[in-house]
């Protein structure tokens, strides 16, 4: 993955005169990986538990434009807002938990039906109109701004991704619950035989998906200083495809946050490097897909010859 990663590089800084690997675009290839890599995080926990979750992209960018109501229009102040994005995100996840977990419905419909239903959340909240944020509000920071003093000033959202995949990273490692989310995902029957409570490790796997969404989309929205109707538009096929390029199978019960993270940096790189290089949209979404459907090529295959 890491010789994929620099053959992407190599190829476009050759496309774009070098401008690609300029110390400019490069702080600007960290935060546009920032969002992607924070919601990687979450769905390397919800995939390995053998589930999926279509939403994120479209809840992300509803609870961004519900931040960005709250703070720019009603004047919540920004901490406030900021953690009732969060908390309204860890509440639609309980939702979603409750109807996979315990009522039984696919993870792939109720998430389907979430990405229409917050996609048009997020069309009403906002009226079709982009809601822009303060001039001169700290929230701006958490997108845009770079941390004091840190040696080759530490961009904001890295440091966010820093906290997050630092955190997962040890819940997925060094605990039960993490311990238990592997096994549901390898074998579902077999770890509710062994005692696990695998509904339970099921609802909150999207309870932590829901709160990472609103980190998510209050960074989206503070990186470009407004939020807009077409905001995380596709964002859950980039969180997706991070993943299964970076180990995660889609058959559940295998997958990292480190290989999620130099994933999330894999289809940043391709988004930013195709915009340098100014091909077309159609182009880049067809070389998303592209590379989401290789990437499920690829883990089939290596699941065939593991059999």
């Amino acid at each position: 993955m890491v010789v994929a990663l620099v053959v992407i590089w190599v190829a476009f800084a050759a496309m774009t005169d070098g401008v690609f690997l300029s110390g400019r675009n490069l702080a600007n290839l960290t935060r546009q990986a920032s969002v992607t890599a924070i919601l990687a995080v979450g769905m390397v926990l919800v995939i390995v538990s053998g589930n999926i979750d279509l939403s994120v992209g479209s809840l992300s960018g509803f609870l961004g434009a519900c931040m960005a109501i709250l703070h720019a229009s009603w004047g919540v102040p920004a901490t406030v807002a900021l953690a009732m994005a969060v908390c309204l995100g860890a509440i639609i996840g309980a939702l979603h938990g409750v109807l996979i977990a315990y009522q039984r419905v696919p993870a792939f419909i109720v998430t389907l039906g979430g990405l229409m239903v917050y996609r048009g959340g997020m069309l009403a909240v906002t009226q079709g109109e982009t809601i822009p944020l303060p001039i001169g509000s700290w929230m701006r920071a958490i997108g845009s701004g770079s941390v004091p003093d840190a040696a080759w000033g530490l961009p904001v959202p890295l440091l966010c991704v820093a906290v997050v995949a630092g955190a997962f990273l040890f819940v997925s490692s060094l605990t039960r619950f993490g311990r238990h989310v592997y096994a549901t995902g390898g074998n579902a029957e077999a770890a509710h035989l062994s005692g696990v409570n695998t509904r339970g490790v099921a609802f909150l796997v999207f309870v932590l998906m829901g709160a990472l969404s609103g980190i998510a989309g209050s960074v989206l929205t503070a990186r470009v200083g407004s939020a807009s109707p077409e905001a995380g538009r596709l964002l859950e096929l980039d969180a997706i495809a991070a993943c299964v390029i970076g180990g995660t199978s889609l058959m559940g019960g295998r997958g990292g946050i480190p290989g999620a993270l130099l994933g999330a940096l894999v289809m940043e790189s391709l988004n930013n490097g195709m915009s340098l290089a100014n091909m077309g949209v159609f182009w880049q979404d067809m070389v998303r897909g592209g590379v989401l459907v290789l990437a499920v090529w690829f883990d089939i295959r290596v699941r065939q010859r593991g059999a």
